[in-house]
């Protein structure tokens, strides 16, 4: 609502078992999801987070298990022409190597064809609410521009009143459009205290943060 967006376009998938409604587990609900996928004519598929959705049992922090939870989503996606994207988030580790930072394993970001970075902008200062999106991976085309954003306060409208959250405004290109993806995984406050400012070369890793996969 916030982002302006076609709500009767916009749909969430719940399961129902013997216990009530869950949300979808993989790999065991991809079946399902792809009936959802074509009762909607859908074209994009987000998964927010990917970690939350995991099977009980899987460990998200062995590779060939999120391979073997992740293979069918590609399959899918090949199938039906829908984009496949996931969330992860940084764990609170302190490492600028992005693989090293991505909660659970590896294996998140070896799937993904394509993996977009957010990090706060290093161009700006340590309160700021600008962010860099920057992508750290793509086996499909040539690395896309850094993006500037800024994070906004908005209200929209509730059933029972107004109800505060937050918006996105895209500014445009960074200015220095081959952020280091190292950069965006210092905080601020790290990153003054070292002293960095944004490196002018190509992105040095693959992974994200706070990002999204295209598989």
């Amino acid at each position: 609502m916030a982002a302006g967006a076609d709500l009767t376009r916009v749909s969430f998938l719940t399961i129902r078992d013997t216990v009530g409604e869950r949300g979808i587990a993989l790999p065991d609900d991809v079946e399902e999801l792809a009936d959802a996928i074509r009762r909607a004519h859908a074209r994009i598929v987000v998964i927010d987070p990917v970690m939350a959705h995991l099977a009980t049992g899987l460990d998200s922090h062995r590779d060939h298990a999120i391979r073997r939870a992740l293979a069918p989503l590609a399959r899918v996606a090949d199938q039906l022409d829908v984009a496949m994207v996931g969330v992860a988030h940084l764990n609170k580790g302190v490492s600028t190597d992005l693989f090293g930072r991505v909660g659970g394993s590896i294996g998140l970001t070896a799937a993904a064809r394509s993996v977009l970075v957010m990090g706060s902008d290093p161009d700006a200062g340590e309160d700021s609410r600008e962010r860099v999106v920057a992508h750290g991976k793509s086996n499909l085309s040539a690395q896309a521009p850094a993006l500037r954003l800024r994070v906004e306060s908005r209200s929209v409208d509730g059933p029972e009143g107004p109800i505060e959250t937050a918006g996105i405004a895209w500014i445009g290109e960074a200015p220095n459009v081959h952020i280091a993806c190292s950069a965006l995984l210092l905080t601020p406050a790290r990153r003054h205290r070292r002293g960095e400012r944004p490196r002018r070369s190509y992105w040095t890793c693959s992974g994200m943060a706070a990002c999204r996969l295209l598989m």
